[in-house]
């Protein structure tokens, strides 16, 4: 659900997730520390001169963090965001936080507080605005007496991918707009693995790479890998309504020979 609005003159109009790095699995309450530097035009042209109007949620929408903003400049596109003490899943993985940036209210007052001097702080990483492409893997569950997976990707042994793995089928919508918004089941937390014979072979992915792109959507890299091998690339997800969904995909790995 996106952010309960402060009054009736007040809405939010846009956002953009930040992916919190938690493969340590620490237990909450963590601090964040996001470099606004890393968002493009799509942020930086809709922010307010002194990012009044910045919210930071958990990843359902519309509980707030307490943050501070420090080091702003809206003139060189810098800034870094402090979040205090942010509810995370928790699980080995990446977390969901969401950044609001546009409001209706041009005299919104500032939701930047000063917050305690950060304590091991989480890195929270933001992707620019861009179109899905790659492999995009929906998620579907599996047929009734299926033994592989529906999707089958095929790369090189030195070929790099991003996979994108696609949950918006399967979360919950409102039926009417709720806080101007039809969104109401989130992503919260994503964890990823690349499987032979469900025995976890790090070493044909990076983890550190998730993010989450937008509501529905995760996106993976996959490296590596030995010719003429099959893998099971398996991301699995926390939902805000308490869910938790496991999609796969078959990783064909093949030298391509040109005799």
């Amino acid at each position: 659900m996106w952010i309960t609005p402060d009054s009736s003159t007040t809405r939010w109009l846009k956002r953009m997730p930040a992916s919190v790095d938690n493969t340590a699995a620490s237990s909450s309450p963590q601090d964040v520390n996001v470099d606004l530097s890393q968002f493009g035009d799509y942020f930086w042209d809709a922010v307010d001169t002194a990012g009044d109007s910045i919210r930071v949620t958990r990843a359902d929408g519309h509980t707030l963090e307490a943050f501070e903003l420090v080091s702003w400049s809206k003139a060189n596109r810098t800034g870094t965001l402090e979040v205090d003490g942010a509810t995370l899943d928790g699980s080995a993985g990446f977390d969901k936080l969401w950044i609001y940036f546009e409001s209706t209210n041009a005299s919104i007052a500032t939701g930047s507080t000063t917050v305690p001097a950060q304590t091991s702080p989480k890195t929270g990483h933001l992707v620019r605005r861009c179109e899905v492409r790659g492999p995009v893997i929906p998620y579907r569950p599996q047929r009734r007496g299926a033994s592989k997976p529906r999707e089958v990707i095929t790369k090189g042994p030195t070929e790099v991918l991003h996979l994108f793995w696609d949950f918006s089928a399967a979360l919950v919508r409102f039926q009417r707009p709720q806080s101007g918004a039809l969104v109401c089941e989130e992503l919260a937390h994503a964890s990823m693995a690349v499987l032979v014979s469900e025995s976890d072979q790090t070493a044909i992915y990076t983890a550190a790479d998730t993010r989450f792109i937008g509501s529905g959507v995760v996106r993976t890299t996959i490296k590596a890998g030995a010719a003429d091998t099959d893998y099971t690339p398996s991301l699995t997800v926390h939902t805000t309504e308490g869910r938790t969904l496991n999609a796969r995909a078959l990783l064909k790995v093949q030298t391509v020979n040109e005799t």
